[in-house]
């Protein structure tokens, strides 16, 4: 609720006041103690009053606890009072309203408070053994103890006009990344931007180094070295470097401490003919103004900066924003707007149940955008009632003919795909922070629809386009998509006539190169032929890439495995899958193996997400692992000392039992329903293997008709392109 600034005033004495020790910055990620001193105001609290202590719904900052005083995030609550009064406090995830839905709960018993009462709370109490209350794991500028009072035991809260806030830093260095332009021709010049991040994926700070920078391929001109001084964020970005001949590059960075990384392929043609790739994001996520973190100008400059995306769209759930949200959105959406550069666009998403069509996010050419909510669900302002739109068909009905793109999208309220509409939804959504949703990929081909594949972030955390997954904040399970966009120039007009034309594909995050044609047209484009089919697949891959599958329709007409199988005792163990397609579509594979006849010497994870999945027991005789899936593939690759004995495996999903030898020579896979659920086990792809694919092969079981044809890239590290289709009309 918002209130006018002369009622908070007003009640910034009756309400009562918070101040915060300490103030300094927090680490994300790290172990700290803070106390909030809540001196009570003028109107007391009633017995059965109550004050909360509210943290954003996205947070993962550590959620008190009271019983165990040696675990993390161990809590106490002190009271000085005139009276005997009695403090009952209790944690609930959902216990406020959106945003503010984490809250500690403090009840009055017993007797009242009276003005100048004191409540401390000691979030991260180490005095009897506990290490401390663990921050958020993202950084943020600004986060709020968000405090709300209700003096009158109504349960009605109000929010104290001053609630205390500290800065969340990036931490230290953990990993360096290194990213550049992906398509270019000789003797033009590009750009390529080193960043270090810290062990949770935000921006390093502090890091004092100085990069050496080497180039593995074709020849570019780069700086030997890039100097970070310790100073902000670790992000430094190179402009005007030339290449300077035909053929794919890449570019190495190392520092003293041991940290390297490769960057994405630069593929250097003597003459680039049409479009050329850009990255961008049509679904970067949202702010502070809603749901998310952090200010509209600070989103943007982070996709721009820290993200190194080329477009994007700010998308707020639109029963939250207000219209002077959309003002403000509108001035930084006209302040970032730089072509050549960055080319952000006005949107927001409409947020409506699945019933009444599901999440879709909608974006504009035009800065000018009227706000047509699902609903006023969370607006005390009524006065733009008449915009609302209570079903997407209806807002596909005002939007008819104007230049706004709707882009079905899978997050809480997964989009309907039964109420699409072609001449607006030219891409939908087939992985973001929420997972990988391939069945988007299916459902479209079953429904004949004619739409492009895309990929983005839909973070929260005021990070597109280099977003990771919190601790504990499970329906954010993946790291980031990303969506490749093949354009004429980096202007809005052409981002948005390439996005119309359906000229992109989606990846799970990496900038992995990809062109595909079917007798010289390229994704995206619908055509007669009365020929065989002849498909042309180029990909160049940011790691070795095990093998690139080409579809006609759902069928798989030709499967290139590109990597090899590693030779000696070595099994590759994967989870896959989700439970259903809404907010509780992740899968739970924690779970065991007991290996007999032989002995476990190593284990190596596959695609785990760093700070949150992983193994909590290990021995000669097996393992214990926790992590979830969300349409997604992770696991282990496990070193057995010879290939004698066998492997049973546990997990609440599924089951399996196989002997070792059996396995080396055949993989074997269990079903386990839903959504792709399954687990398999069989030899691990060679590590060592081709960096790219360069293949053609003629179709000539085309039937006649329509015939889509889509192209899907997989790496050994299990991250994945989808190109668009092509449309082949067989006469």
């Amino acid at each position: 609720m918002r209130l006018p600034d002369w009622t908070q005033q007003r009640w910034k004495d009756e309400l009562g006041s918070a101040t915060l020790d300490p103030v300094e910055d927090a680490i994300a990620g790290n172990f700290g103690t803070w106390r909030i001193k809540f001196r009570v105001g003028k109107w007391g609290i009633d017995e059965r009053g109550s004050i909360k202590l509210a943290f954003r719904q996205v947070t993962d900052w550590g959620p008190p606890q009271f019983e165990d005083p040696k675990a993390a995030n161990f809590t106490t609550v002190h009271l000085e009072s005139k009276l005997n009064a009695r403090l009952e406090p209790k944690f609930e995830h959902r216990g406020y309203i959106r945003h503010w839905r984490q809250a500690l709960t403090i009840d009055v018993l017993d007797a009242p408070l009276w003005e100048g009462d004191v409540i401390t709370i000691v979030q991260g109490d180490t005095s009897m053994g506990s290490p401390g209350t663990e921050a958020q794991t993202f950084t943020e500028s600004r986060f709020q103890f968000k405090m709300f009072v209700d003096p009158f035991g109504s349960g009605h809260f109000q929010p104290l006009p001053e609630s205390p806030s500290i800065r969340i830093a990036g931490g230290s260095a953990a990993r360096l990344v290194v990213m550049a332009v992906s398509e270019v021709a000789v003797g033009e010049t590009g750009w390529f931007l080193v960043k270090a991040e810290d062990e949770n994926g935000n921006p390093a700070e502090g890091y004092l180094e100085e990069v050496q920078v080497e180039v593995e391929g074709a020849h570019v001109v780069l700086p030997a070295s890039v100097k970070f001084d310790g100073k902000g964020i670790a992000v430094r970005r190179m402009e005007k470097v030339r290449f300077a001949e035909e053929g794919v590059a890449r570019v190495r960075v190392k520092d003293s401490k041991g940290l390297e990384a490769l960057s994405n392929p630069v593929v250097i043609r003597n003459e680039i003919k049409g479009p050329r790739l850009h990255w961008g994001d049509f679904h970067g996520g949202q702010t502070n103004r809603t749901l998310g973190v952090g200010s509209i100008e600070e989103f943007y400059r982070f996709a721009r900066d820290v993200g190194a995306l080329e477009f994007t769209t700010h998308q707020g759930n639109c029963f939250e924003i207000a219209l002077e949200d959309m003002e403000e959105l509108k001035e930084q959406t006209q302040n970032f707007h730089e072509p050549g550069r960055f080319i952000p666009f006005m949107g927001y998403e409409w947020s409506g149940t699945p019933a009444m069509g599901g999440d879709h996010v909608l974006f504009f050419f035009d800065d000018e955008v009227t706000l047509h909510r699902c609903s006023h669900w969370l607006q005390t302002d009524l006065s733009d009632l008449h915009n609302d739109r209570d079903h997407i068909t209806k807002i596909y009905e005002t939007l008819k003919g104007t230049r706004a793109i709707s882009y079905p999208h899978v997050g809480g309220r997964p989009a309907n795909l039964e109420f699409h509409d072609p001449e607006l939804e030219p891409i939908i959504e087939v992985h973001s922070k929420h997972g990988m949703f391939e069945w988007m990929i299916e459902e479209s081909i079953q429904r004949e629809m004619k739409v492009g594949f895309a990929g983005g972030s839909d973070d929260h955390y005021g990070h597109p386009g280099a977003c990771y997954p919190g601790r504990r904040v499970h329906h954010f399970a993946s790291r980031n998509g990303l969506t490749g966009l093949y354009a004429g120039e980096l202007t809005r007009e052409s981002i948005w006539n390439s996005a119309k034309a359906r000229r992109c594909y989606a990846t799970s995050g990496e900038r992995i190169y990809l062109r595909f044609e079917v007798n010289g047209y390229s994704m995206g484009e619908e055509i007669n032929l009365d020929v065989h089919p002849r498909i042309s697949i180029e990909a160049y891959g940011t790691a070795p890439i095990e093998r690139v599958e080409v579809f006609r329709g759902l069928q798989c007409i030709k499967n290139e495995q590109i990597a090899g199988r590693k030779e000696g005792n070595l099994l590759r163990l994967l989870f896959s899958g989700a439970r259903v397609r809404g907010r509780g579509r992740q899968t739970n594979w924690d779970g065991n193996l007991k290996i007999s006849g032989t002995n476990l010497v190593r284990v190596d994870p596959v695609a785990l997400i760093e700070n949150r999945d992983g193994i909590t027991e290990m021995d000669e005789n097996g393992l214990k692992w926790k992590l979830f899936t969300a349409g997604d593939s992770r696991g282990f690759v496990l070193e057995t000392k010879n290939d004698r004995g066998s492997i049973d495996i546990w997990t609440g999903p599924a089951t399996l039992s196989c002997e070792i030898k059996e396995v080396l020579a055949q993989t074997q896979k269990v079903d386990a329903g839903m959504l792709g659920q399954c687990v398999e086990i069989g030899r691990p792809p060679d590590l060592s293997g081709a960096w790219e694919s360069k293949f053609e092969f003629e179709d000539t079981q085309a039937k006649p008709g329509m015939n889509t044809y889509w192209v899907r890239v997989t790496q050994v590290n299990l991250e994945k392109a989808w190109s668009t289709p092509i449309w082949i009309n067989q006469t």
